[in-house]
């Protein structure tokens, strides 16, 4: 899947061609990061130093990338690429020093091309953080009150 920021200077393809799964999170960072009521984030299994060199390396926008890495409610720690020409965040993944090294998430906008029907699939959606939901959870959903992992 190919995926852009706003401005197009950052570009990079994901790790697999579909995702492992989607995580639609109510958590605060995500809202204040998203400047919505939740982040839909796209979730791809795989090496991170590859998925590292995918968007860090590539032909495109390398240069432009920006990171912030902060501690979760959960402890665990992340780290947010964003394009550093636009703001906007491209991916998030775990820094060089977290124990689990094996994902990547995209923010389904930064999708091109993104079919905003996936998130009708029960068994890929996942809703975590529903207890910061600013409004109900639709059924049949797996949800979580806080972070599944």
């Amino acid at each position: 899947m190919d995926v852009t920021c706003e401005c197009g200077r950052t570009k990079f393809t994901t790790p697999q061609a579909e995702p492992v799964d989607i995580w639609v999170c109510y958590c605060d960072a995500d809202k204040l990061s998203s400047g919505g009521a939740c982040r839909i984030n796209v979730f791809f299994d795989g090496d991170v130093s590859l998925a590292y060199n995918v968007y860090l390396n590539g032909q495109d926008g390398g240069e432009h990338l920006r990171r912030f890495v902060r501690e979760a409610p959960s402890g665990h720690r992340l780290e947010r690429v964003f394009c550093g020409e636009c703001g906007v965040t491209i991916a998030i993944k775990p820094p060089a020093s977290a124990p689990r090294q094996a994902w990547l998430a995209v923010p389904a906008p930064c999708i091109v091309g993104f079919d905003w029907k996936r998130l009708q699939d029960k068994e890929k959606v996942i809703h975590c953080w529903t207890s910061k939901a600013l409004f109900p959870i639709p059924e049949g959903f797996q949800h979580f009150a806080e972070q599944p992992i």
